[in-house]
């Protein structure tokens, strides 16, 4: 019985990430950020428009319009999701 909780008590370890892999981790995605990777994030100041949005409307309409197109192609190839 004391191996089982053994066992058991081990699967905790792995949820718990090392302190260096999440440093390392922050960094990479300040890197990111600072090379304008990072979307969901509005603080980046680089590269934005007066709008603070780093893409252009004509941009963001284009990319839209794109995004339908792939959705119903992909509706008429019959796929399984939406």
């Amino acid at each position: 019985m004391d191996k089982v909780k053994e066992k058991m008590g081990m699967g905790g370890n792995k949820v718990k990430r090392n302190p260096e892999e999440k440093q390392q981790r922050r960094e990479r995605r300040k890197a990111n950020k600072a090379a304008g990777k990072d979307v969901s994030s509005s603080d980046s100041s680089s590269s934005e428009d007066e709008a603070g949005n780093k893409y252009s409307e004509a941009q963001r309409q284009e990319r839209k319009k794109n995004h339908a197109a792939r959705r119903e192609q992909r509706a008429k190839a019959g796929g399984s999701h939406h």
